[in-house]
């Protein structure tokens, strides 16, 4: 979490926030793409010695379902 926030601080036109209670994991890439996953990015550790865990996850790329992730979205990522 700090080393997002340092990014957040450094590049301007990276926004890094807190949306509280959420389980949702969703990267949203300006208006080229976003991915919805079930993979915890931020908190798996990848213990090479556990068996395999089936992840999925969806990239999207179609620019009318990108800008509708955003407007559904923008509300959560204010700061």
């Amino acid at each position: 979490m700090r080393d997002l926030e340092i990014l957040d601080h450094e590049f301007p036109g990276m926004s890094f926030c807190k949306l509280g209670n959420s389980h949702g994991k969703v990267l949203l890439k300006d208006d080229e793409f976003f991915v919805v996953t079930s993979f915890n990015w931020l908190s798996f550790l990848g213990d090479p010695k556990r068996t395999f865990r089936s992840e999925w996850g969806l990239r999207v790329n179609a620019p009318t379902l990108v800008k509708e992730c955003w407007e559904t979205m923008s509300d959560q990522f204010k700061k």
